[in-house]
């Protein structure tokens, strides 16, 4: 059977597989679309060429690829069905994804808004989480590797021809990669991947890094004459800063690609899942926040801060997903918590929410009155609402949120969780959580203040 460079396989059949169209071409092989004839469903075939067939070594990557695959399940990473081989060719055939690649998607349309880049990252990191815990460094996460479904947007990380396991000792996984040889693709190789050491969960986070730059500002950190000249500056340069090439990203969104580009890995985020956890406070993807909890204890609770907290540092040009509040629940009371403690508990919870509408109706008529209660300095009914713990939760009222830049947003104040506020933001009709800071206040709205209240 003929080699398959130049795609001169389609029309071909392997096993029950009628090879109809290339689509690519990697360096371990041909990717072709094809028929499942037994199943009648569509396929992709990968290939490896008859010239890497006849090395012993290219063979065992092959097929350690179509198995790390094949035990991988999860959504964001590609599904195998079938290993084979015929005359000589090693195949296996995999979930067809109808829809371009990242690289394609950047080339065509440019740098993605804030809002496309939390749900691609998110979910390419929910991919990476998933690897890494099956104990595979996938070791060449670019864009040309990630894959999205047209009509879906999902986002699928695929060729894990460079995949290693972690664990592997002598003569396993490991000792495929031949000693001097460097496996990658230059432009996201880590410092030590160019430097020729070993590499690890982290350095996939690093190729994240050079990912989520690429995605924001359409163009990868480092570029050269040679993959030496890039290799060397993976080492020894800084990145450029991500600002000159996109003016006015949130600051968080920067420090977060920063820190994955750190040279050194244990200055690098240690997992998915960390990283995830300073991207989710940038803005609230369900892929972000799922990782994101993964990596917390089963009693911490964390709140989600969303555009809302952030929106005076986000350009109004950009575009931001809205948020929700996620908890991670508290274990239930120990056995021996009665009836009558119950109660007593949903009295005093009772007698906090009163004294607390109390307070409000008191300090808005006090600023009403010029008194300067609450908070309010010019008599508008404004409560300033300082970074400290009230009662749990109050009685929905709503107000105009306040924010420090003097944009306002009409909520319904549903309670609170520590220091932030949790409110049903009426604009979207979304539940978030707010972290209430300095500068920033609730005020009664004119046509909702009470009559006894005017001046």
């Amino acid at each position: 059977m003929p080699d398959d460079r130049s795609g001169t396989l389609t029309g071909q059949k392997l096993g029950t597989y009628q090879l109809t169209e290339k689509i690519g071409q990697g360096g371990m092989g041909a990717v072709y679309k094809a028929r499942d004839l037994s199943l009648d469903r569509t396929v992709a075939v990968k290939v490896l060429p008859a010239a890497m067939a006849a090395d012993k070594t290219y063979v065992q990557r092959f097929v350690r690829e179509a198995r790390a695959i094949a035990r991988l399940s999860h959504r964001n990473l590609v599904h195998i069905y079938h290993v084979g081989q015929r005359d000589g060719l090693y195949y296996f055939a995999m979930e067809f994804i109808s829809g371009r690649t990242l690289r394609q998607h950047l080339a065509a349309a440019g740098p993605l808004t804030i809002e496309e880049f939390l749900r691609i990252a998110g979910q390419v990191l929910s991919a990476l989480g998933r690897i890494h815990a099956a104990g595979v460094t996938h070791r060449d996460v670019k864009s040309a590797n990630v894959i999205i479904e047209e009509g879906t947007g999902r986002a699928v990380l695929t060729d894990f021809g460079l995949a290693k396991e972690q664990e592997a000792g002598a003569g396993g996984a490991e000792g495929l990669t031949r000693a001097g040889v460097l496996l990658g693709t230059p432009e996201y190789m880590s410092p030590e991947q160019a430097e020729g050491r070993a590499a690890d969960a982290r350095s996939d986070l690093y190729a994240f890094g050079i990912l989520a730059y690429e995605m924001l500002s359409g163009k990868v950190p480092f570029r050269g004459a040679s993959a030496l000249a890039v290799l060397r500056k993976h080492a020894e340069e800084p990145p450029p800063p991500l600002s000159a090439a996109r003016p006015g990203l949130p600051p968080a969104l920067e420090a977060v690609v920063a820190r994955a580009l750190a040279k050194r890995p244990d200055e690098r985020y240690a997992s998915a899942a960390e990283l995830a956890g300073d991207l989710v406070r940038v803005g609230h993807t369900a892929e972000l926040a799922e990782l994101a909890s993964s990596g917390l204890d089963a009693t911490a609770r964390t709140i989600v801060g969303g555009p809302l907290a952030g929106a005076a540092a986000v350009p109004a040009s950009a575009s931001v997903l809205p948020t929700s509040p996620t908890v991670t629940v508290a274990p239930p009371p120990a056995a021996g918590v009665g009836p009558r403690r119950g109660l007593a508990i949903a009295a005093a919870a009772a007698a906090a929410v009163l004294l607390l509408v109390l307070g409000l109706v008191l300090a808005v008529r006090g600023c009403r009155r010029g008194q300067g209660g609450g908070g309010g300095k010019d008599g508008s009914g404004t409560v300033v609402i300082p970074p400290v713990a009230p009662p749990p939760k109050v009685e929905p009222v709503t107000w105009d949120l306040v924010l420090p830049d003097k944009t306002r947003r009409r909520i319904r104040l549903l309670g609170w969780e520590g220091s932030a506020a949790r409110v049903l933001d009426l604009s979207d009709n979304r539940e978030k959580v707010v972290e209430m800071a300095p500068g920033m206040a609730l005020e009664l709205p004119a046509r909702e203040a009470p009559a006894g209240g005017q001046r």
